[in-house]
């Protein structure tokens, strides 16, 4: 369990929120020696240029952090376990480590896929002294990466819209630190 938790309203519309503490120093310190072996580049990408970043992905049941983890997201989502996907991806930016403003991820058959998710959550797993900072454009928001927050940026979608879409959302390049993230998705 993690409470209490500390909830921030980051927009509105589209809807965007950041909660504090939820992952600690002993779980940051278990993903990363899980990632480090694991991490390389993507041999696709979602954007046109070459992204400064490399990514290694794990299921829940890969290891017990990941499922605790798992638990704490549906806390956070108020909603069963099974609404959250059970594919996590690290990343690693390292200096000018960027992620140009994008909507889509890479899915289990490498294919570029925006379906099936209703949000994302971007865990940050540093402090990053300066740059990194994620960025919403549309809105003009700006999300510092803060070890251990998670920013949750949900479909957006009305009457006339109803399936929704997500808003571009980007990594700025890291100018001095090391940037490391935790991704998952609420279904």
């Amino acid at each position: 369990m993690i409470g209490p938790l500390r909830e921030e309203i980051v927009s509105l519309i589209p809807s965007m929120k950041l909660y504090h503490n939820v992952l600690y120093d002993k779980e940051i310190k278990k993903i990363k020696e899980l990632a480090n072996p694991k991490l390389k580049r993507l041999s696709i990408d979602t954007n046109e240029d070459i992204s400064l970043r490399k990514v290694a992905s794990f299921r829940k049941h890969n290891d017990e952090v990941f499922e605790t983890i798992h638990r704490r997201l549906a806390q956070i989502s108020s909603k069963p376990t099974t609404n959250i996907s059970d594919k996590y991806v690290v990343t690693n930016y390292g200096i000018g480590g960027h992620y140009l403003p994008h909507t889509k991820h890479i899915d289990d058959d490498h294919l570029i896929n925006s379906k099936r998710q209703n949000a994302i959550v971007i865990i940050h797993m540093d402090d990053v002294p300066k740059g990194g900072a994620t960025v919403v454009p549309d809105v003009k928001v700006c999300v510092p990466s803060v070890k251990g927050s998670a920013l949750v940026i949900y479909k957006t979608g009305n009457t006339f819209t109803p399936i929704g879409k997500f808003t571009q959302y980007g990594s700025c390049p890291i100018i001095y630190g090391d940037k490391w993230t935790l991704t998952a998705w609420f279904k």
